[in-house]
């Protein structure tokens, strides 16, 4: 009895301590996210504008990753557009947090942003890169989308540019 009693609370002891989260703090989002999958809340809910223009690579990636219905899902307010005369009239009219757009129109954009009312984040989008690539990106950037990575991916990482806007001071 005391053999069963012991190896009982032996099994238990050691399935509370294997669900003990002990990685680093900037994975906690996409783990959350990995878990969740498709039924992911965001923790930080985000005005999100993405910017789409038909030559760029962003139709073919938020496609490829259902960007817009994983986003309004996760909880966020979507907006898409097309076209540049459209981008100015949306950041005019309205505010946003976050940008999605091609990673190859970052340096046009980047002065717009700090235009901007809210002054919301570029959180550049990448299609068809290899891993080194996109691990070379992460390192120069820190957070990205990569439509080779599962949708919740892109909702993990708005949070976490969510998490960084919150904590980082905006200079003027």
């Amino acid at each position: 009895m005391r053999k069963v009693l012991f190896f009982l609370s032996f099994a238990v002891a050691s399935t509370a301590l294997a669900s003990v989260d002990v990685a680093a703090c900037g994975d906690k989002y996409l783990r959350l996210a990995g878990r969740l999958g498709a039924g992911y809340n965001a923790e930080h809910r985000a005005r999100v504008l993405i910017y789409m223009p038909p030559d760029s690579v962003v139709p073919d990636a938020a496609r490829k990753l259902a960007l817009h219905a994983s986003l309004r899902q996760a909880g966020h307010q979507v907006h898409a557009i097309e076209r540049e005369s459209d981008l100015e009239r949306s950041l005019t009219a309205h505010t946003y947090d976050i940008v999605i757009a091609d990673a190859s129109a970052a340096a046009t954009l980047t002065p717009k942003l700090l235009r901007t009312a809210g002054r919301p984040s570029l959180l550049p989008i990448f299609h068809k890169q290899s891993k080194n690539q996109l691990a070379d990106a992460r390192k120069q950037l820190g957070c990205l989308i990569a439509s080779r990575e599962r949708a919740y991916h892109a909702v993990a990482e708005i949070d976490h540019v969510m998490e960084l806007r919150k904590t980082t001071p905006v200079v003027p």
